[in-house]
């Protein structure tokens, strides 16, 4: 019983945790707190960016383009655009 009640209370402190957030000052990140209040006294806006380590940050165009095909190998496909006048 005593395991199962601490297994609890270690996922309530792990689901309660606060997620990374950056305050945006208009078109740059602000350096500290009290630049983003002085922003926000002159503005009344103040934009909060949420950080996620999970979204992958580099894409792969030629990942993107390659389709599978049926044997589920990846192919280029490449199309011809008819020149009109």
């Amino acid at each position: 019983m005593k395991k199962i009640l601490l297994f609890l209370i270690i996922i309530a402190f792990y689901g309660c945790n606060k997620t990374k957030t950056v305050l945006i000052c208009g078109d740059h990140v602000c350096v500290n707190k009290a630049e983003a209040e002085q922003y926000f006294e002159d503005n009344l806006t103040l934009e909060v960016k949420v950080i996620d380590k999970k979204i992958k940050k580099n894409i792969d165009l030629v990942e993107l383009n390659l389709k599978t095909n049926i044997e589920g190998k990846k192919e280029i496909t490449l199309l011809n655009k008819d020149k009109k006048k």
